[in-house]
C-alpha cells in the first residue's frame, strides 16, 4: 500500500522473507529489490523482475545493515554541488565577503593554482575578526605596506621617514626618529631592552645600516648612527668601513639583478603631492658607465611601471657611491620635469649634483614643487 502513489522507477526496495511483497514489487517494476538475509527468491519474482526490467540483488545482511549500506552507496557525484564560488588563497577577504554577499551559497572553496581544494570558507569566517597583527617597520604608510595591510590590526611602527596619512583605532606604540637607517632603531630597541644580538643578527642589522647610510656617508647619517654601527661591528666582528665597502662592490652593478624592472621596483616608493602620485626608485653603482648604456631600456620600463600603477611620473634615481652624486632618470609629464629644475643631461636624466639621499635630499624637494601645482 506504501508503494502507491510512489515514483517506483526510481525505487530501492529491501526486504526480507515476504514473497508477497516480492511479488507485488517485481510486478509494480521497482529500480532495485535487494532481498536479505541470503533468503532464496522464489523464481516466478526473478522471472517477473527480469521481464519488468528490475534489478534483484541478494545478501546475507540483515534489513539495518543493508539499509546503511544503502546509503553509504549514493555516488558522490549525485551529492556534489557543481555551482559554486571558488577563490585562491591569495585573494583578499574582502574579495571573500563580497563574493558571500552577493551569493546564496554558504561558503567559498579555496583553490591552489593547480586546482586542487585547500580549503573551505564559510560566511561565519566573516564574523570572526581577523588574528593577525602588523608592525610597520621602515615605512608608516599604508601605500608601501603590504597587500592588505589596511584590514589587519596595526600595533606598532618603527620607521625614521616623514609622517605619512596614518590611522589606527586605537593609540599604538609609534617610534620616529631622524636617523639615517631603521636598523639603527631596531639596535636601539635591544639596549632599552638589555638583550645582546647575535653576531648573525648584529651582522643583519650592521648591513643595513651601512646600506642606508651608503657607509656613513650619507647627508641622514647621524651620530647615532655612527655609534650603533661600531657597536654592531664589535657584536659582529665585522669593521663597519671595510663591510660596507665589500657590500657596494658586490652589489653596486646593475648585471647583479635578474631584470631592469628588478634594478627600479627593488628599491621603489610611491608618494603623493597636491594631486600628483609619483614613484622613485634608487640603486646604488661605483660609477655611471653602465647605467648610461642601459639609460633607453631602463627608460623603457620606467614608461610601462607608470603606467601600470597609473603613476603621474616614474624615476630611478641612480647614486654614484664613489663620486657622491648622482642623475634621475624619469618617464612622465615634461611639465613636472621642467618644475624639478634640475639641470637636463638629456632626455628625461638630470643631473642631481651632491644628492645621495632620496629621503632627505631628493623627496622633500619633489614633495615641494609638485605639491605647489594645482
Amino acid at each position: 500500500a506504501k508503494m502507491v502513489g510512489q515514483d517506483v522507477r526510481n525505487m530501492v526496495l529491501i526486504v526480507g522473507d515476504r514473497a508477497e511483497i516480492l511479488r507485488e514489487a517485481v510486478k509494480l517494476g521497482v529500480r532495485v529489490l535487494v532481498v536479505v538475509a541470503g533468503l532464496e527468491v522464489p523464481a516466478d519474482v526473478l522471472e517477473i523482475g527480469r521481464n519488468n526490467g528490475v534489478t534483484i540483488l541478494s545478501t546475507t545482511f540483515d534489513t539495518a545493515t543493508a539499509t546503511w549500506l544503502t546509503r553509504l552507496s549514493t555516488p558522490v557525484s549525485s551529492l556534489a554541488e557543481t555551482n559554486f564560488i571558488s577563490l585562491r588563497g591569495q585573494d583578499r577577504l574582502d574579495e571573500l565577503r563580497i563574493s558571500l554577499m552577493h551569493s546564496d551559497v554558504p561558503g567559498v572553496v579555496v583553490v591552489s593554482d593547480s586546482g586542487t581544494i585547500e580549503a573551505v570558507a564559510t560566511k561565519s569566517h566573516l564574523l570572526n575578526p581577523s588574528s593577525v597583527k602588523l608592525i610597520l617597520v621602515d615605512h608608516n604608510e599604508l601605500t608601501q605596506s603590504v597587500a592588505g595591510a589596511d584590514k589587519v590590526e596595526i600595533i606598532e611602527v618603527v620607521d625614521h621617514h616623514r609622517l605619512g596619512s596614518l590611522q589606527t583605532d586605537k593609540p599604538i606604540r609609534f617610534i620616529n626618529q631622524p636617523v639615517g637607517s631603521t636598523c639603527t632603531l631596531v639596535a636601539t630597541l635591544y639596549q632599552n631592552a638589555g638583550i645582546t644580538p647575535s653576531p648573525a643578527i648584529a651582522g643583519l642589522m650592521l648591513s643595513g645600516l651601512l646600506s642606508d647610510t651608503v657607509v656613513l656617508k650619507s647627508p641622514t647619517t647621524t651620530d647615532v648612527d655612527r655609534e650603533i654601527s661600531q657597536w654592531l661591528g664589535q657584536l659582529s666582528g665585522l669593521d663597519p668601513y671595510e663591510f660596507g665597502q665589500r657590500i657596494f662592490a658586490s652589489s653596486s652593478s646593475m648585471s647583479a639583478y635578474d631584470s631592469l624592472e628588478e634594478v627600479i621596483t627593488t628599491d621603489f616608493k610611491v608618494f603623493t603631492a597636491s594631486n600628483c602620485q609619483f614613484g622613485i626608485g634608487q640603486v646604488e653603482v661605483v660609477n655611471f658607465h653602465e647605467f648610461h648604456s642601459l639609460k633607453d631600456d631602463l627608460k623603457a620600463e620606467l614608461s610601462c611601471l607608470r603606467e601600470n600603477r597609473s603613476l603621474d611620473m616614474a624615476g630611478l634615481l641612480v647614486t654614484d657611491i664613489v663620486a657622491g652624486t648622482s642623475e634621475l632618470l624619469i618617464s612622465g609629464d615634461r611639465k613636472l620635469a621642467l618644475i624639478m629644475g634640475y639641470p637636463p643631461l638629456g632626455d628625461d636624466l638630470y643631473e642631481l649634483r651632491g644628492v645621495l639621499s632620496r629621503k632627505k635630499q631628493l623627496i622633500p624637494h619633489l614633495l615641494r614643487v609638485l605639491g605647489a601645482l594645482q
